[in-house]
Order: C-alpha cells, then structure tokens, then sequence
C-alpha cells in the first residue's frame, strides 16, 4: 500500500473511531438504535469490531470503499454513518456482511457495469424516483448480491 493511502486510510479510521466513541461518551443510551432510525439519503452501516481480524476487515472494506468515487463522497459528506453493533444485535442477526455504502443513482438507467462496480466496492444501490435498472442489471445484481432499493417520495 502506497503511504499516500496508507495515511487516508489511518485519518478515516481515527475520524470515525473519534466519531463513534464522542457519540457514546456524550449520549445516554438512545431508545432505538441508529440502525433503526431511518433517515433519508443517510445510510447506517451497522458494524462489528470485537477482535483485530474484524477490525482489518473493516478498515480493508472501508479502503475498497474509498477508491470508488461515489463511495467516498458518501463518506466524506456523511451520507454513510456507522453504527457499533450491540449485544442484542449480535444474538438475533445473522453473520452476513451489509454493503458498505450506497450508491444513488438520481436519474438514468442503472447497467450492468453500474452494478458489478457496485458489487466490487460492496455498495447497495438505491435508485431515485426518476433512475430505472435495466433487466441485464437486475439479473446481474441478484447474481452478485448487489441491494437494490428503489427510494420512496
């Protein structure tokens, strides 16, 4: 890894480390989790990080992230939040990884390539009211797991 990313990498994993941490220290115990708090054009990624190898994971999904432009700029304004898992999400959800971000597509035609670029960042997509996804991409993102949401009104 080059050093220029090499220090990306660090300063966005010690700005949401300082975020998460913040957040806890100055807050009582909210009544629902972030995760359950839906808000539009923000998407809660609800991660776990118990042990170092969880904790390489993350910041190797976080860096595949971050080389996608649409990706990053979701980090960088804040359209992507993290959430720490807790222990009752622990017992009840299964271990399948969520996306790490969102990608929005405001209008046009989602393709096939949108959806394997998507897939190779781990992103889900979600589609505007005036975006559609051709048949090719539908059938590609179910292939690759790819989420696909349409956004309401």
């Amino acid at each position: 890894m080059p050093p220029s990313e090499a220090v990306q990498l660090r300063r966005l994993v010690a700005e949401i480390v300082r975020e998460v941490t913040t957040a806890v220290a100055q807050a009582a115990p909210p009544a629902r989790s972030p995760a359950e708090v839906p808000m539009p054009g923000v998407a809660v990624e609800t991660v776990r990080v118990s042990t170092t190898a969880e904790l390489q994971a993350f910041a190797a999904r976080l860096l595949a992230a971050y080389e996608n432009p649409d990706c990053r700029e979701d980090l960088r304004t804040g359209r992507l939040k993290f959430a720490l898992e807790t222990a009752t999400a622990l017992s009840s959800t299964p271990a399948r990884p969520a996306p790490l971000s969102v990608m929005r597509v405001e209008r046009g035609a989602v393709t096939e390539r949108m959806v394997v670029d998507a897939a190779a960042a781990s992103c889900s997509l979600v589609l505007c009211r005036a975006a559609v996804i051709t048949p090719l991409a539908r059938e590609r993102a179910k292939a690759l797991n790819v989420r696909i949401q349409k956004e309401s009104a």
